[in-house]
Formats: structure tokens, sequence, C-alpha cells
């Protein structure tokens, strides 16, 4: 769910968006390859463990050490060919990872677990937790990110809903029921909150191994099934265009631009150099919605009072508005090197995103959108959230003596 700036920001995003028992590690699986078949006996999960992992080439020279199992991984991955394929142990020499075309390694957080020649067998394993990865034997690819979701809705079951991008890092996706889920068919085009962004944290990524960077978005998107016309609406901090600086967004079936012409900063976050995190921006208001034959962006910066309005063309929407429905949502995307594989260990973090006062409308031919329902877990409005990559990101529904929120968590360390 991504003009001369615009075009700089397009190629940008080209360039980027129970443990483990000794069966499913090879003890006693025919499937698993023999040479890669120990995993440590505790199972553990815990990702602050100091867990000792070494790269080595396939003369058996150390290329690396550290307790980072991924860049031990983006070492081996990065020095291999065919003729040299590296791998990874443990720090009791079990071997973890090996440069392979043909095999399936599955870890839980931060801790080695097994590998199969079998991919379907490696992502069977993988459903089972919420804190699970597999990742292709050339490390190119993620082939299963766990994660979990929150629903009242019985029939839904996390690995099979919208909004599943195994690429996309760590995000969090709040959705409404689609037209057919709804009584009366009828779609949603219509979502205000206030963001309390002043609340909010963001970290840059430290390890550098794998990834060109990272690009953090709070967004909404107002998706059209047929004709299929998502549209992303918010705010960004591209990773190399001014630190801390959020400006505006559009993605529009793919093609993502700054409506603004680049002139544009909602807010800008200031560095705070003894937790070596960004934050301090300003509170907004958005509303989201179709009017007509567009998308429009409105945000309210309640700091300045300063109110920016942006649209989006879309013809279909005078037809085919009433079957939409809407995604909330904050994401931390990153631009990687190697295909749709990302460093779940990158060191970054984009959390204490708060929303507030959150309202969805459903299609209204007059556009004045005067009946509005609260959006939280507990609402028929609400479908589900789905927390991706659930190892090291959290969606809150929360209450305090402000009234009720939503927070997202994204912290890849």
């Amino acid at each position: 769910m991504k003009k001369i700036y615009k075009f700089l920001v397009i190629l940008l995003f080209v360039a980027s968006l129970v443990g483990c028992s000794n069966d499913q590690t090879g003890e006693n699986n025919p499937n698993i390859n023999e040479n890669e078949n120990k995993n440590p006996d505790d199972g553990t999960t815990d990702k602050t463990e100091d867990n000792n992992y070494y790269t080595y080439d396939s003369e058996d020279n150390l290329l690396m050490m550290g307790n980072n199992v991924w860049t031990c991984i983006i070492k081996a991955r990065d020095n291999s060919k065919s003729s040299n394929k590296c791998y990874v142990t443990d720090g009791e020499g079990n071997v973890v990872y090996k440069y392979s075309s043909s095999t399936y390694y599955y870890y839980r957080s931060n801790t080695y677990c097994g590998s199969t020649k079998d991919k379907d067998e490696a992502i069977k394993w993988a459903m089972q937790f919420n804190d699970s990865y597999v990742i292709d034997g050339k490390a190119g690819e993620m082939i299963y990110v766990g994660k979990s979701i929150q629903t009242n809705n019985k029939k839904l079951h996390k690995d099979f809903v919208k909004g599943i991008e195994n690429f996309s890092g760590s995000y969090g996706y709040l959705y409404t029921p689609v037209p057919e889920e709804n009584s009366d068919g009828v779609g949603y085009t219509y979502m205000e909150f206030k963001l309390e962004f002043s609340k909010a944290k963001l970290k840059y990524f430290t390890d550098t191994s794998n990834e060109n960077g990272w690009n953090a978005y709070v967004f909404v998107n107002i998706f059209t099934q047929n004709p299929w016309a998502p549209c992303d609406m918010g705010i960004m901090q591209i990773w190399e265009s001014g630190k801390g600086r959020w400006q505006p967004v559009f993605n529009y079936k793919g093609n993502m631009y700054d409506p603004s012409n680049s002139a544009a900063t909602v807010t800008q976050m200031v560095y705070d150099e003894e937790t070596d995190t960004w934050g301090g921006a300003d509170d907004l208001y958005f509303k989201c919605y179709v009017y007509e034959n567009k998308y429009v962006l409105n945000i309210t910066n309640l700091a300045t009072n300063v109110e920016y309005e942006y649209e989006c063309i879309n013809e279909d929407l005078v037809d085919y508005a009433y079957n939409s429905y809407i995604i909330l949502a904050a994401s931390n995307c990153p631009v990687s090197r190697s295909g749709g594989f990302w460093n779940p260990r990158c060191g970054n973090l984009f959390e204490n995103i708060v929303f507030r006062d959150i309202k969805v409308a459903k299609f209204d031919p007059t556009y004045q959108y005067n009946t509005k329902y609260d959006f939280y877990s507990d609402s028929s409005h609400f479908s589900y959230a789905l927390t991706m990559c659930d190892d090291n990101a959290d969606v809150i529904f929360g209450t305090d003596e402000q009234g009720r929120y939503v927070e997202i968590d994204m912290n890849n360390s």
C-alpha cells in the first residue's frame, strides 16, 4: 500500500515499500538438511540474549562475528558465489545458515530453528508463531514473516487477510469491513482522526549492512475494489530527504508522489542526542475522504493552525466509490539492497504513534458525511488490525484519562 522531485521520490521507492522442537529442526525430520540440523536446545526467542554468531567462507576463514544472526547472514550472502558458499554458525558451532539455491531457513526472532528443502513445509512451521521468519537460501527474499491480527470476526485468519507484505518491514494496518460484510453493502469513503505526533519517536537504522534506507509513513488508504484503485494519503519521512522532516504523500495505484511539489513540511521532528531519537513533532488532525471524482487529503497542524489540502483525481470514483473500504496505517518500509530481504535487527524504530477520536463514514452520494462512527476494536465498523512482523511491532487499543486511542509501535532492535 507508493514530478524533477516527484521523479526522485518514485525512484527512491523503486529502490525501496511454542518453541523449536527437535522434530521441527531436523533431528527426526528427513526433509531437513542433515548438515544444518541443530538449534539451541532451549528454543529461546529473547532478542536481548547475548547470542554469538560467526560467518565463514567455504575455506572456513572467519569473515565476521556478532550477536545479530541477520547481519551475519547478510555477510555470508554478500560474499558467496557458486564456488564459495559461505555459512554462519552459532556459538556452539551449529550451522544456522549456508548460502544455497534450494534450502529454506526458518527462525524465531534472532534464533535459528531449522532448514528444509520444502518451501511449503517451512511456511507451515512458521505459521504457528507470531515471531517467525522464513528466508530463501540466497537471503534474497523474506518468504514468510510472523504476524498477528486482532478481530472479533472468527472467520478471519492472520495468514489469509488483506495487507500482507513480507517485503515491507514491520507495520500496523487497521481495516474497516469490506462492503460485502456490511448489511447494507455500502463501503467506507471517509476517515478522520487526531494524530498525537508529539509523542512519536523515530530512530534511524544503525546497521547499514543490507538496507540503503528506511521510509516511515502514517497514512489512510481508501481502496476501491472494482475497479482496483487504492490511494494512500498521509505523511512520510524519506530517509535522505531531510532528517525528521514530514511531508505530504499520495500513493495512487503504486505511483508515489509529493502533492505539494516538495514545498510543504507538515511538521518537523528535532534530534535528541541523549536518546539518539527524533521527536517533538506537532500534533495533526487528518480528514481523508472521497469527494465526487477525487481523493482528498486534509491535514491541520494543531500547533500552527496551518491547513494543508491536496487532491488526487480518479474518475472511476463517481460510479464505484460505494464499494470502497479504508485502512488506517503506520509503517516503516525498508529500501533494501537485495529483493525483498530486510534486516529485522537494523536498529531503527518508529513508535508511540497515537491516534485518537478516530471516525469513519460510509459512502454518501451527497459527500456531506454527516453520520460518522467510532473506529475501535469493538465497533461494528472495525474489521481487524494486522500487525506485521509481530516480533518487532504492536497495535495497541487503549483507554486513558483522555479517552480511547490506538497506538502503533515498530522497533527493529
